[in-house]
């Protein structure tokens, strides 16, 4: 954490942040690192002129990076008092027992408390950017611009082939990171102040099972088809919420998961209802008791969407050629936008029983939770929606 926060904050090699600042004032380019849970980064675009100048300062950046121990300490500062001076009332509260509750505190998931911060090293900063961005022989780089090949090749030896790298040395073991507590069922009900007496309802499922092409794309329709069913039945018949809102999400690297998740407010005295309902209609999509309009409503729009994506594009657009280098990049398959890319439509061929079937096969033995925030009832008033 330490690393990530302070990684552009002290300069590098000889010259302090101001210096930099100074240095990159007028020039047109920009540069990024990025530190991910499964993979890292580095990216960035400069003007042609400054070609030279960016190649420069990325090879600065990854060679002589600077940690100072400084701004390291007012770092550590700033994060104990923060975490003094956190608040511990109210909905603040409240969140922070959800946390605890849904992630709970492990070895690998520590609590971000004073010993936590305490706890860093300012040693470990450069061992940490080593481990990361210190062998060059495990990137992939990828670049694309209005530049002459050779210019692109002497630029890309002298900076990016000086760089330290040993190809012998083991890439990190990718594995997936998931402090979510294991237990299969978490219901809980907090009650707290709330400036508008509105109720907080959120009911999630998170499982960690395959899915296809086919299957991913009745996600989608069956996320828009919930909406749809919860907008129409909680809001417009029974006038239990302003708003709902259906997220579903598919992940198959490093490892396949994929959650669901719905939320919506009502007033305190109806949240039991609202639940029924949501519980009520998923069920409903699972055992495909939904009209044929409804399915054609969700469906529909994606399918559209889904043709315009794979109508011819122009081979000249810098970022389908970005798109294109990224998948080699991750994946090592070489992909060209001369050759035609686009794929068999998925959405058209779907049917509400493929829709049923993968609301089913996403919920069961998925792990569930439900979590309810009403508000405070005091003596002699009542909220009302």
């Amino acid at each position: 954490m330490a690393m990530r926060a302070l990684l552009m904050q002290s300069g590098v090699y000889k010259y302090n942040r101001n210096q930099l600042a100074q240095w990159l004032q007028g020039k047109d380019l920009n540069l990024s690192l990025s530190l991910e849970d499964y993979s890292d980064g580095v990216g960035g675009n400069a003007a042609v002129a400054n070609a030279d100048d960016f190649f420069a300062y990325l090879y600065l950046v990854l060679s002589r990076q600077n940690f100072s121990k400084s701004v390291f300490d007012k770092y550590i500062q700033r994060s104990l008092y923060l975490y003094d001076n956190r608040p511990t009332t109210g909905m603040d509260a409240v969140q922070d027992s959800i946390r605890q509750l849904l992630y709970p505190a492990t070895a690998e998931n520590p609590l971000q408390n004073e010993a936590f911060y305490k706890s860093v090293q300012f040693d470990g900063l450069s061992k940490q950017f080593d481990e990361h961005f210190g062998n060059a022989a495990q990137f992939t780089y990828c670049l694309i611009g209005d530049i002459p090949e050779a210019r692109a090749k002497e630029l890309v030896t002298r900076y990016i082939g000086s760089l330290k790298g040993d190809a012998k040395v083991a890439k990190r073991t990718v594995r997936p990171l998931d402090f979510t507590s294991d237990k299969p069922l978490i219901k809980r009900t907090f009650e707290t102040e709330s400036d508008d007496g509105m109720a907080e309802i959120e009911i999630s499922y998170d499982n960690k099972v395959a899915l296809s092409d086919k299957e991913q794309a009745a996600l989608e329709v069956m996320r828009a088809l919930l909406e749809r069913r919860y907008f129409d039945v909680l809001r417009e018949k029974e006038h239990l919420t302003y708003t709902v809102g259906v997220q579903s999400v598919y992940t198959a690297q490093p490892k396949e998961n994929e959650s669901l998740s719905i939320h919506l407010q009502t007033s305190r005295e109806n949240v039991d209802k609202a639940i029924t309902l949501v519980y009520q209609i998923l069920d409903d999509v699972k055992a495909q008791r939904f009209s044929l309009d409804d399915f054609k409503a969700a469906m529909v729009p994606l399918a559209v969407d889904e043709e315009r994506t794979d109508a011819p594009q122009d081979n000249s657009d810098p970022s389908l050629w970005l798109s294109l280098l990224n998948v080699y990049a991750e994946t090592g398959n070489e992909l060209s936008p001369t050759v035609p890319t686009a794929s068999t439509p998925v959405f058209s061929t779907l049917t509400p029983q493929d829709i049923a079937a993968v609301a089913k096969k996403i919920t069961n033995n998925a792990k569930q939770r439900e979590i309810v925030v009403k508000p405070v009832v005091h003596e002699g008033k009542r909220t009302n929606f």
